[in-house]
């Protein structure tokens, strides 16, 4: 009861010890906005003290009338071979990126194949298959990125997602990219940083 009073106070008095034991990060970007659909990604990066940090991504591929969240299946029309397809293009990019000494996989446990509920995004352009860190690369490596363009899969698209292949919409005839729905890059959200001093657990937050 005492520490958890003496933990009020010196959040209280707005606490300014050294924050680096622990912190975590935790951002999101907005990948496609459009045509009722959504796609963001949070990244959620943690470090507690080890030789470095963690990052991990999530994302979210939503309806934004029925508020239905889609996994890659949902895509794709079932007998269309997708699956076989997408980890085929996974595999030679892999195997591209290797051989051009930009990528190292983990030995023991090589890519193979993705499975219906893989990890992925949608941008303006193309379904993107991500991989975590460690997932099949060693932690320098980052969570690495692969990007199907819709063209290549528009035989396997079902007919509710025809749409993509057109690519982004226009606000203007001269040809200037809606930016609102264009797949924003910058960096958003908070950051949270923690640390542990004299037995205390104190947080400080801001925005980014």
């Amino acid at each position: 009861m005492q520490k958890a009073e003496e933990r009020k106070k010196i959040i209280a008095s707005g606490y300014t010890g050294e924050l680096n034991q622990y912190e975590t990060y935790f951002d999101y970007k907005l990948k496609y906005n459009q045509n009722g659909l959504l796609s963001i990604v949070f990244t959620n990066y943690q470090y507690t003290g080890g030789a470095h940090g963690l990052a991990i991504e999530s994302s979210h591929t939503l309806n934004l009338e029925t508020g239905e969240e889609f996994r890659p299946k949902d895509l794709m029309e079932s007998a269309a071979g997708y699956i076989s397809f997408i980890s085929d293009f996974v595999r030679k990019e892999i195997d591209t990126r290797i051989k051009a000494g930009s990528l190292m996989e983990i030995g023991d446990s090589p890519f193979e194949t993705i499975d219906e509920n893989q990890d992925f995004y949608m941008s303006n352009k193309a379904v993107v298959i991500y991989f975590q860190e460690y997932e099949y690369f060693p932690y320098a490596a980052g969570i690495q990125e692969f990007s199907i363009d819709y063209i290549s899969l528009e035989k396997m698209l079902k007919q509710d997602f025809s749409f993509l292949v057109d690519g982004a919409k226009l606000l203007k005839p001269s040809g200037t990219q809606n930016l609102l729905t264009a797949g924003d890059e910058s960096l958003y959200g908070s950051k949270v940083a923690y640390a542990a001093e004299d037995g205390l657990f104190c947080a400080r937050y801001g925005r980014r």
